[in-house]
């Protein structure tokens, strides 16, 4: 009589018990889910913005390194520097992690681009002889403002 007690005693699972247990274990997927995509973005966007970076700097570089071999402006007058260096004509294009330059498609097509287009002025200064100013202004799809611009001062050696 005992035996058969036990059993009347024991229960099993209800239906709104397993429904709560999966609506825990949906909501425990979900976040976990929501937070791997969530580090995966940001980890490409760390990426992106230090591949830019570094795209950027070998650029600058290369002008500094090759200065001897570009045709330095001797109008000091800075409508000549804004007119050569109009968004329209940048001649190079880039894109961080490819190395390509003055593509002409780019320049016939906008939309042919990979992702932003380059310009520089080289200037050199009154005083002292032998260092110039480089005004390099650059484009990006995917930057919030039109154009990013730097100015450097280097030395033909």
């Amino acid at each position: 009589m005992r035996h058969g007690n036990l059993l009347k005693n024991q229960r099993g699972v209800t239906l709104l018990e397993i429904m709560f247990a999966m609506g825990i274990l949906a909501l425990g997927t979900y976040l976990t889910i929501e937070g791997v995509d969530q580090l995966s973005e940001s980890t490409r966007s760390t990426k992106n913005i230090s591949s830019t970076e570094r795209q950027i700097a070998m650029i600058v570089d290369n002008i500094r390194t090759s200065l001897g071999q570009y045709q330095i402006n001797y109008d000091p007058s800075s409508a000549t520097k804004q007119e050569a260096l109009e968004l329209d004509s940048l001649p190079m294009e880039w894109d961080p992690g490819v190395e390509r330059l003055a593509i002409p498609e780019c320049l016939a097509d906008k939309k042919k681009c990979l992702g932003g287009r380059y310009g520089f002025v080289v200037q050199p200064l009154e005083e002292p002889r032998g260092l110039y100013t480089v005004t390099l202004r650059m484009t990006h799809r995917d930057w919030k403002e039109p154009f990013r611009e730097y100015t450097f001062l280097v030395t033909v050696q």
